[in-house]
């Protein structure tokens, strides 16, 4: 269910329109005790986009990257190294993604 507000920062739908041209992996990370809003708004992102995937970070509300770090970090870290080479080359050199 999507909020009034957040209809009205995007009226024409011309940002959600964008994010279906993605090609590249998307991860969607949210939070088990967020709000209903952003929790299914997150899923149905995921959902909507041709690589996408939701993962739901246990004890966490709305700022889940702040109130879980370790398990934030972990679920990044191994989403980035299931891409394939050619998606990460992007990447920093030197990045540690041990």
């Amino acid at each position: 269910m999507m909020r009034p507000t957040s209809l009205a920062a995007d009226p024409p739908g011309e940002g959600a329109a964008a994010l279906r041209t993605l090609t590249a992996p998307v991860l969607v990370g949210v939070g088990e005790h967020d709000m209903p809003d952003f929790f299914e708004g997150g899923e149905g992102l995921a959902r909507d986009l041709d690589a996408g995937e939701t993962v739901v970070i246990p004890a966490a509300g709305h700022l889940a990257p702040l109130e879980q770090p370790a398990a934030f970090c972990t679920l990044l870290r191994d989403f980035v190294r299931r891409l394939p080479k050619q998606e990460r080359t992007g990447a920093a050199k030197g990045a540690d993604l041990r």
